[in-house]
């Protein structure tokens, strides 16, 4: 039951309206301009969607997988951009496989972080760094 990305724009941009027909279109440029806009991505992408569908997990690499995940999150926060939206924080993705519903999928009965897991998410953020000092 997530909402998409596109579904979230449209949110966004609903809530954008709002916000310019209570406060008129100069003091909402400015509320949005000015407020902090903190984007977290990756975690459920990867949990939820790459390591349990065997779709997903035997057409794409971890490293094209995360790809796909930057290039998707990346138009996402230039449509922000492009709504007026200017200080925008993203996170990184923490050790995933530390988290406990990894370990219980992906730990094969031990109650130890998957390493696996975890470099792939340090490869992510690696990856999205290089893309930040990019953009």
């Amino acid at each position: 039951n997530t909402l998409s990305l596109s579904r979230q724009l449209e949110n966004y941009k609903e809530n954008k309206n709002k916000l310019t027909a209570i406060t008129g279109k100069s003091n909402a440029s400015s509320i949005i301009s000015n407020g902090i806009h903190l984007i977290s991505f990756g975690s459920s992408d990867f949990l939820q969607n790459y390591y349990i569908n065997p779709l997903l997990f035997t057409s794409y690499t971890p490293n094209m997988f995360s790809d796909i995940l930057i290039e998707s999150y990346d138009n996402f926060i230039q449509n922000l951009y492009e709504l007026g939206a200017r200080r925008i924080g993203v996170t990184t993705l923490p050790p995933l496989g530390c988290l406990p519903a990894a370990i219980t999928a992906f730990g094969h009965g031990s109650n130890q972080c998957v390493a696996r897991l975890n470099n792939n998410a340090i490869s992510f953020n690696n990856k999205r760094s290089i893309t930040d000092l990019k953009g």
